[in-house]
């Protein structure tokens, strides 16, 4: 590997011109033949980046052009212990994080309680009467605070019966309301 490069005018030109769809990783290999040089990715990828500012089509290994996504908005997947359903299929090239996921997933507990009674107040969170996340029937979901759901989860009040489990929801609830923790 060769520790600093000076990119030529022509090296340059070259890198700008290739093909979009090229990985930095085939980019490296093609320039590496035509010029005789021993780069790496990474100084590949940062001349185009930082310096040229000659950004490449973001994550190559997800979708080729024309390809269908997995899911369609409706299907539901299981992760991480709940359902979530798919709500949008809205690209935005160059965002790839977590948040994205989840502007596009919503959890089906959500969209169940949403569609009953609006939208989620902001602090409020929604958990299960009978312990089951699966079970997203409007009938199991209960809305409630952070701190009565840390009180809650402390005291290892969350139980499979769920009347037991809505008494002490509310107890921690007359509870916080006498304490003025509310």
């Amino acid at each position: 590997m060769q520790a600093h490069h000076h990119y030529t005018d022509e090296e340059k030109t070259w890198l700008i011109a290739q093909d979009k769809t090229l990985t930095y990783k085939e980019l490296t290999e093609l320039f590496n033949q035509k010029f005789g040089t021993n780069l790496k990715r990474g100084q590949i990828s940062d001349l185009m980046i930082k310096r040229l500012k000659a950004h490449r089509e973001g994550n190559k290994g997800q979708f080729r052009i024309g390809a269908k996504p997995k899911y369609k908005v409706g299907d539901e997947v299981i992760k991480f212990g709940y359902i979530y359903v798919k709500i949008s299929d809205e690209y935005i090239p160059g965002k790839t994080s977590t948040k994205d996921y989840f502007r596009k997933w919503k959890l089906k507990s959500r969209l169940v309680w949403e569609k009953e009674y609006g939208e989620i107040p902001k602090g409020k969170i929604i958990v299960y009467l009978d312990g089951n996340p699966l079970n997203c029937e409007i009938g199991n979901l209960y809305l409630t605070t952070r701190s009565v759901h840390v009180m809650m989860s402390k005291n290892s009040w969350y139980k499979l019966d769920r009347e037991f489990t809505l008494a002490t929801l509310k107890y921690c609830e007359l509870y916080q309301l006498t304490k003025g923790d509310t």
